[in-house]
């Protein structure tokens, strides 16, 4: 986002919600990406916009966030390749979703002024997994915090065979679509602002 000046802040909040409160994944992952926002926002007293984000890989129904170990990692992308013995949910080979939801909130003089929340679903393909491939991509230490245990952006590519969607939600933001909702969103507070 050349142009604009920003910080990165991790905030203290559980991403893990129940999800017998959602009836669907998406609303489940933009009330955690609001949680973090809120996190923030609750700590300050400023004039700015406050973007939170989730990302999580779902197939057929199981949500797979970040690994907790490198025993986890193991696992996740273990399980991926055996349900073709044990017919256990497997990304490797299919097609799987990454979805992230995004929650923009615009403070003005310590007052909110707007709220946006929107998600974002892009499919993915992976190869066919060894258990010499997975092995070796997690002792890189990539995985240990992509959710699925895997990561786009650097060695996981090679474990990706194609996707459909924006590039950016796999890697964990999709930009194109937050670029168009900060743009409308400045444009919304300036107007009510010089309104007033």
């Amino acid at each position: 986002m050349k142009g604009l000046k920003f910080s990165s802040v991790c905030p203290d909040v559980e991403e893990s919600l129940p999800s017998e409160n959602f009836q669907l994944i998406p609303a489940h992952i933009e009330a955690i990406a609001k949680l973090k926002v809120d996190a923030v926002v609750n700590t300050l007293d400023i004039s700015k916009v406050f973007i939170g984000a989730d990302t999580v890989v779902c197939f057929e129904g199981y949500i797979f966030g970040k690994p907790s170990s490198h025993v986890d990692a193991v696992n996740t992308l273990s399980r991926f390749v055996t349900h073709l013995i044990y017919n256990i949910c497997s990304l490797s080979g299919n097609v799987h979703q990454v979805i992230t939801g995004v929650c923009l909130k615009w403070i003005v003089s310590g007052k909110e002024q707007k709220i946006d929340q929107f998600h974002e679903v892009t499919n993915v393909k992976m190869i066919e997994l060894s258990p010499l491939i997975i092995e070796g991509y997690v002792q890189s230490g990539e995985p240990m915090d992509k959710a699925g245990a895997y990561g786009i952006q650097g060695l996981g590519s090679s474990l990706i065979e194609r996707i459909d969607g924006d590039y950016f939600n796999v890697v964990g933001l999709p930009v194109c679509r937050l670029c168009k909702y900060l743009k409308a969103g400045c444009e919304e507070i300036v107007s009510k602002l010089s309104d007033a």
